[in-house]
């Protein structure tokens, strides 16, 4: 303050200036601008006429402009600048959004590939409402009026959807089981359920938004396609697909429908082996021939081609079998000649194995024979047991009084009526039809033109279904006693158990009976 210098710059010398309190004050800065107070004002990590910001003492505004946050600008156009927006951190902060909007959150809110104020559905940084409102499912409309909105509809799949609606799956897929071959690979069998009125025709088709293909987890340009055709109604292992590993999906969407898919891994429950079976030889002008058949477990055909997995040992692999394996046991399917009397034949079907040679049976006059009469007796007895355990299901759901009012009980009494009346229709039902099976099946490859072949598998398939719906019947019954009792549906009663295991014992028992029977008057 004596030394005749403009030490804080401000056009002020030594006593003239006020920061000059006596001619022993060593510091003539008067403090009263930013640029000459000794403080960070503007939070850059610069001081005074160290930081740009600074053109002199008498400078007001450290800040240099430099950042939204000091640049004097609504950069996030929410109303408020600088400092005073709470996006702002500090002067050096060069993001003034403060990300509490859709529209300065740098997220795609509407999942419309289109981010903050690039979206056209945001007026300001402000906008808490990315969406432009140009389809159903961001219109913020209850267009199908069921009082859900946009995304909270279940019929938006997303924004972008045109469609709130809640679409039903008119075309359904499923996965029915899988078989893992002999040579690694996989084949999964699916099942679909057409819920429309008539046959549906679906193919691939973005313009028509539908589709129908199997998706791998690997390109596998070898992946068969599916069917197009979908008849009307359920169609088990309605599709199979051959796949060397990872997973196979069935993605289908049929028109004016929603997407319905079905996944089959390793994990997937197994199907049932398809067994080949050497029946019996006997001489036909001069030569050997064996009579050949298999049993197919599973409710459907599966197809195994000729080949690898399909095969005969020897110089011929193709000896006139099958490729297509009808559901349940088919006997005398065709014949294989033995050319040399000590010829052994091993027919190779996906790992299993049955060999035919001179040693196999004698068939009985041209034709194998089943003996069918203890299967049968068996079928009726496991009807009849079923029927007992609906019976004492319905007795339990009576016994209940507890916790029911009185309409309750006659409810209750109603339907063990119904019940009992049902097992006694389940049994009759039951013998009606095992009795359509002879005590000895016939089946003969070479019948005569005065003979029939009768197909069996719709009366196997109604005698499976039947035991189903007796299981069924236990279960919901006994399910209904103990809501009476607990309020709660316990389903591992020991009634349910003995349901179930019966079930199991009738379809071994199917297993056993011929799909195909000859008839000669």
């Amino acid at each position: 303050c004596q030394d005749k210098q403009d030490n804080d710059q401000d056009g002020l010398i030594d006593l003239a200036d006020p920061g000059c309190s006596g001619p022993t004050d060593n510091n003539e800065s008067d403090g009263t601008s930013q640029c000459q107070d000794k403080q960070d004002n503007d939070q850059d990590g610069l001081i005074d006429l160290a930081d740009p910001g600074c053109s002199g003492p008498t400078d007001n505004n450290e800040s240099d402009g430099t950042s939204q946050c000091q640049d004097k600008k609504d950069n996030d156009q929410d109303g408020l600048i600088d400092l005073a927006d709470p996006g702002c951190a500090s002067l050096a902060d060069n993001d003034e959004s403060d990300g509490t909007s859709q529209c300065q959150d740098k997220k795609d809110n509407d999942q419309d590939s289109l981010v903050d104020l690039a979206d056209p559905g945001c007026s300001s940084a402000s906008d808490n409402d990315e969406s432009d409102g140009t389809t159903q499912c961001q219109d913020l409309k209850d267009n199908d009026n069921d009082g859900l909105i946009d995304s909270k509809d279940p019929g938006c799949s997303s924004p972008t959807d045109t469609n709130e609606g809640d679409e039903a799956a008119l075309l359904t897929v499923g996965a029915e089981c899988v078989t893992i071959n002999a040579d690694k690979t996989m084949t999964a069998y699916f099942s679909y359920n057409n819920l429309t009125q008539g046959d549906l025709n679906v193919t691939t088709n973005a313009a028509a938004s539908t589709t129908n293909e199997f998706r791998g987890s690997t390109v596998d340009a070898t992946l068969a396609s599916p069917p197009v055709l979908f008849k009307r109604g359920i169609s088990k292992g309605g599709a199979s697909v051959t796949f060397s590993g990872g997973f196979i999906t069935w993605v289908v969407r049929a028109p004016k429908s929603a997407e319905s898919r079905a996944t089959v891994t390793a994990a997937t429950p197994r199907c049932g082996a398809v067994t080949a079976t050497a029946e019996c030889r006997q001489f036909k002008s001069g030569i050997m021939r064996v009579t050949l058949g298999y049993n197919n477990p599973n409710a459907f055909e599966q197809k195994i081609p000729i080949g690898a997995l399909n095969r005969f040992s020897g110089t011929s692999a193709d000896r006139g079998q099958p490729n297509v394996f009808f559901a349940g046991l088919n006997k005398s399917v065709f014949e294989v000649a033995l050319t040399q009397p000590d010829e052994t034949l091993v027919w190779e079907l996906n790992g299993l194995v049955a060999s035919v040679s001179s040693a196999t049976n004698t068939c009985d006059g041209g034709c194998s024979s089943t003996p069918t009469g203890t299967v049968t007796g068996n079928l009726d007895k496991v009807a009849g047991d079923l029927s007992t355990l609906m019976n004492r299901a319905a007795d339990l759901l009576v016994s209940v009084t507890t916790k029911k009012t009185d309409g309750q009980r006659s409810r209750d009494q109603r339907d063990a009526d119904r019940a009992k009346r049902k097992a006694a229709q389940y049994q009759t039902l039951a013998k009606t039809l095992s009795i359509q099976f002879p005590e000895v099946v016939k089946t003969c490859p070479e019948a005569p033109a005065y003979c029939v072949t009768v197909d069996r598998q719709g009366t196997i398939d109604a005698l499976r279904g039947l035991y189903a719906n007796q299981r069924n019947s236990v279960m919901r019954i006994v399910a209904r006693t103990f809501w009476r009792q607990t309020s709660s549906t316990k389903r591992d009663d020991g009634l349910v158990k003995q349901a179930k295991t019966l079930e199991q014992q009738g379809l071994t028992e199917l297993g056993k009976l011929p799909r195909f029977e000859t008839q000669c008057k």
